[in-house]
């Protein structure tokens, strides 16, 4: 069953544990079970663990899920002060990730955002990180 609408799980039980109480790997594992908005942008966002967005690389890229557009969706579905916490190793140059960063956030070749992920307007506070430390996530 996929939702578009966005589900807070901040008080559910996965495995045993709250998002609140699960370790890094517990949340990055969570996050490759649970297909929402981080893996395709028509669905609903499923949030773990309060003002975070977990993401991780994909091991199938396709043309609506691959690294590029899974920190594009993180970026375009998080408010103000909410950290984006990276694990992996996300490839632009892998065919999909490549055509999809070629087109920007709004997915049409031309614009001013080709190449890039803009931030939203107005959106503050963002933090990239890689939580497990230095060389455990790569752009």
């Amino acid at each position: 069953m996929y939702l578009a609408g966005n589900i807070d799980a901040t008080a559910v039980n996965f495995d045993t544990k709250f998002g609140s109480a699960m370790t890094l790997t517990d949340l990055f594992s969570t996050e490759d079970k649970i297909d929402h908005k981080i893996d395709l942008a028509s669905l609903g966002f499923v949030t773990v663990k309060a003002n975070n967005a977990f993401v991780t690389d994909i091991s199938t890229p396709a043309a609506a899920n691959n690294d590029y557009t899974r920190i594009l969706n993180a970026v375009e579905l998080v408010s103000n002060n909410w950290s984006i916490n990276l694990h992996g190793t996300f490839d632009w140059t892998e065919t999909n990730a490549a055509a999809s960063w070629a087109l920007g956030n709004d997915g049409v070749s031309g614009n001013d955002d080709d190449y890039t992920v803009l931030v939203p307007a107005g959106l503050t506070g963002v933090t990239f990180t890689a939580p497990e430390g230095f060389g455990n996530a790569t752009i």
